[in-house]
């Protein structure tokens, strides 16, 4: 993915066991000129790569207000930051 190096070095900055969202990194995946049709391959990217969980109870995925200017009362999925080390294209790792 184009973005995936840009990405990781947003999600590096969250700690372990941090819950996360679209909605927290938005102004991060901005400044990063991430288009919004990509970030939904993102998240999935890094929660096949074991960066990410999807944050579950009662066996289901949680969701919350998507508060995106387009939004349009969508929801968006909450993630658990793993305890997976990020490697970025420094190959720095960050816990």
């Amino acid at each position: 993915l184009e973005y995936w190096p840009d990405f990781l070095r947003i999600l590096a900055c969250w700690r372990t066991g941090s819950q996360v969202t679209v909605n927290a990194l938005r102004d991060d995946l901005d400044k990063a000129q991430i288009p919004t049709t990509a970030r939904g391959g993102l998240f999935s990217q890094a929660v096949n790569c074991g960066y990410l969980e999807p944050m579950r109870v009662l066996g289901g995925d949680v969701f919350v207000a998507s508060t995106g200017s387009t939004a349009n009362r969508s929801s968006v999925r909450v993630y658990t930051v793993t305890r997976k080390p990020i490697r970025t294209l420094a190959h720095r790792t960050v816990s």
